[in-house]
């Protein structure tokens, strides 16, 4: 299971659905991460960040993390539920 915490420190987490091998994957520009999205297709783990106003991806181990929309490039508000059809989004 994936998971994101907005406290002092913001991260997205991963465990085993137990609660195991809990795991910090993100930290690094995070304000408020939410709306995570898993795509098992891809291998790709997505969210959006309300606070910085952006939608990014990674690996699911949170590596080769890019951002895929932001602020800069679009003029969008928070986006606190992000549903994708993966199928057909091409990146």
């Amino acid at each position: 299971m994936y998971w994101s915490d907005w406290g002092e420190k913001p991260y997205i987490g991963r465990a085993g659905m137990d609660g195991s091998n809990q795991t910090v994957l993100i930290t690094e520009n995070l304000g408020w991460p939410n709306a995570l999205t898993l795509s098992f297709e891809t291998n790709e783990l997505f969210w959006g960040d309300a606070r910085h106003d952006y939608i990014a991806v990674s690996d699911l181990d949170g590596k080769n993390i890019r951002i895929i929309l932001s602020r800069g490039m679009y003029v969008f508000r928070h986006c606190p539920q992000l549903q994708l059809r993966l199928n057909k989004l091409k990146l």
